[in-house]
This record gives structure tokens, sequence and C-alpha cells, in this order.
């Protein structure tokens, strides 16, 4: 009895994969934005409009805690990466076991769960993804979100920083006619980092966005060093004949010019998957460097 052809893993056949993809794409947007454990108001900035907070991390965590589950129920991950499994449980166990001691229990508690969370949520990933297209989907979204962190902070040390020095000098004189203290720790620590131009991207800490630029970079490293065998020779008279057999008897007489086309058919080939290849290469040669300008800066 012949075996049901096997489906492919875009069209919206697998409730997992799409999961997986949706999961894959909330990570990604993640990344895009400036996430906290804990409410930071200084009275200095009570005049800018409030950014995300506490509850915006937990209801993402929520949401991705709740598509990893079910990537992980429907491809059945439990019977599997029972080591990984292991380190999920030791995990939690140490999150409950700090957060028990902690002085601020639901800071301690948001900010353990959260890394619960993303544990889980790769897990997920690795076995939802499966190999086909969706998983080259998933890592050109996760690419392209590292990407535009490292043209941010391009783009703070070109211009926005001093920018914003200069419209916050202006909003400082103002604030000191209204009586505002403008001389407190926190205003000078606000300056410092300004004046410092350690880019942070979309995030809200420089080593946390460095971190996050430099997965993209080994994942572009890793794709273009998977693809250095594309490009490098053609097909040959060997690959002209059935099954790599030689041409019949009476073809004889017609071999060295089958074989001088097979020759030069291979180095038309060859040719065309070179030029082929040279725009994967510099596209993600062009990546890699910006991503790499983005972890020095």
């Amino acid at each position: 009895m012949a075996k049901p052809a096997r489906q492919p893993d875009v069209g919206g056949l697998r409730p997992a994969a799409w999961a997986a993809l949706a999961l894959a794409a909330i990570l990604a947007a993640r990344t895009l934005i400036p996430e906290s454990f804990e409410t930071l108001r200084p009275a200095f900035l009570a005049d800018v409009p409030r950014g995300p907070g506490p509850e915006t991390t937990a209801w993402l965590d929520a949401i991705c805690l709740l598509l990893a589950v079910v990537v992980c129920v429907l491809r059945g991950a439990w019977r599997r990466d029972r080591i990984a499994w292991v380190g999920i449980g030791l995990l939690t166990a140490g999150v409950a076991v700090s957060t028990a001691a902690a002085a601020d229990k639901r800071l301690a508690l948001n900010a353990g769960s959260h890394l619960v969370v993303l544990a889980l949520a790769g897990l997920a990933l690795r076995h939802g993804l499966g190999r086909g297209a969706i998983r080259r989907v998933a890592v050109a979204v996760l690419v392209a979100a590292a990407g535009l962190n490292a043209f941010k902070c391009v783009t703070q040390r070109a211009y926005e920083f001093r920018e914003t020095l200069e419209t916050w000098q202006q909003q400082k004189r103002q604030l000191a006619a209204r009586g505002v203290p403008v001389d407190t720790p926190e205003v000078q620590n606000f300056e410092r980092r300004l004046r410092s131009k350690q880019a942070f991207g979309y995030l809200y800490h420089p080593n946390v966005t460095a971190a996050v630029m430099m997965a993209g970079l080994l994942v572009v490293l890793g794709v273009m060093a998977g693809r250095g065998g594309v490009g490098h020779g053609g097909p040959t008279l060997q690959d002209k004949t059935v099954g790599g057999q030689s041409p019949p008897a009476g073809m004889g007489a017609s071999r060295p010019r089958l074989a001088q086309q097979g020759r030069d058919d291979g180095s038309a080939s060859a040719r065309h998957a070179g030029g082929a290849g040279v725009v994967p290469w510099l596209c993600g040669g062009g990546l890699a460097g910006l991503l790499a300008v983005g972890v020095y800066l």
C-alpha cells in the first residue's frame, strides 16, 4: 500500500507550525520593544508619554507561554528532549527559590518567569518549525529584527543622541523655570547616558541589544557558511545520460560531440550558478557587516 504524500510545511495545514511561526514573530517583535519589569517614572519626564511597562511584559510572556504550550502539546515535545525539560524544571525551581527569598517578590517573579518562558519558547520553536519553509521564514524574521536594532544603533550614534541632547537642554531650561529640580542624580545619570553615546537600539540596555545583534550575526554567518558549496561546478555528460550510463553503441561516433556539449553546458550552468550565488553572499555580507558594526557600537 502506497504511503500518503507528505504535506508541505506551509498552507495552514498544521496548527503547531503556525503557532510556532506566530511565536517566532512575537519573539522577534519583542526585540524592538523596550520592555521592563518595574515602573520607572522620573519626575523630570512626567510630560513624556508613558512607554511599555511591566504589564506589557507580563502580557507578552503570557501569550508566548500559551503558544509554546500549544506547540509542545501538538508536537509531543514532552516525550523528547528530556535533558531540556530537566533544565527547564531546574530553572523553574531556581526561580521559585529566588522569588521566595527576594524582598520584592512581584519583581522577582516577573523577571524569573520571563526566563522560564523564553526557555520554553526556544524548545517549542525547535519542535514546531520543522525543516521546511516555515523555519526559513522564522529565521529571516529574527535576523531582520536584529538588523533593525543594528541600524537603530548606527542612527543613534550618527545623530539621534546629539539631537536628543539638544532638545533636552531646551526642555531642561523650561523645567527649571517651572521649579522642577534639574540637578538630581536621575537627571545627571540621564545626561551622562546621552553624552556617553552608548547605543542601545530599541531595547533598554546596550548589553541586551548587543546580545540580540550577536545572535543575529552568528545566524547570518552560519547561513553563509552553509552556502559555501553553492555555485561550483555544473552538469557533466554523465549527468545527461540516463542513470549515469554510457550512450548506446550506435552513438559512439557522436561521443566527442556529446562530451564537448556537456562541457559547454556545464560551464554555462556553472557561470549562471556562480552569478546567482553572488547576490546572497552580498546581501549576507552586508547584513553581517551591519550587525558587526551594531555590536561594536
